[in-house]
């Protein structure tokens, strides 16, 4: 009976850690794309329609980087394994305010 607890313990680790994977390249490239979108150059206002888009890009980038380790966090609780619960809720953390610190660059004056 311990083998089959032991495979099950191993594919709920592996599908955690492949979540995690998941997380860490979609959550890099979203706050890549959120960062490098439409700003105008240095010292000038941006448009309404500029930061609208990066407000946009930056949500889009939010959602992508909270709801892995949510997810992640939901399962690791089912699955009482806490050492995976504490990773997850890490990551949740940084997630969230990783994209407050994305939706505060967003909050611009703009040009008429």
């Amino acid at each position: 009976m311990g083998g089959v607890v032991g495979a099950a313990t191993g594919h709920r680790d592996r599908v955690l850690a492949a979540l995690l994977g998941l997380w860490l390249v979609a959550a890099s490239l979203a706050a890549v794309v959120a960062v490098r979108s439409a700003w105008p150059p240095l010292g000038e206002l941006p448009t309404a329609e500029q930061v609208q888009h990066a407000r946009s890009a930056a949500r889009v980038a939010g959602i992508v980087a909270v709801c892995p380790p949510a997810v992640g966090l939901l399962l690791a609780r089912r699955w009482q394994a806490p050492g995976w619960i504490v990773t997850c809720l890490v990551g949740l953390m940084v997630a969230v305010l990783g994209t407050g610190l994305l939706l505060a660059l967003t909050d611009n004056p703009v040009r008429g």
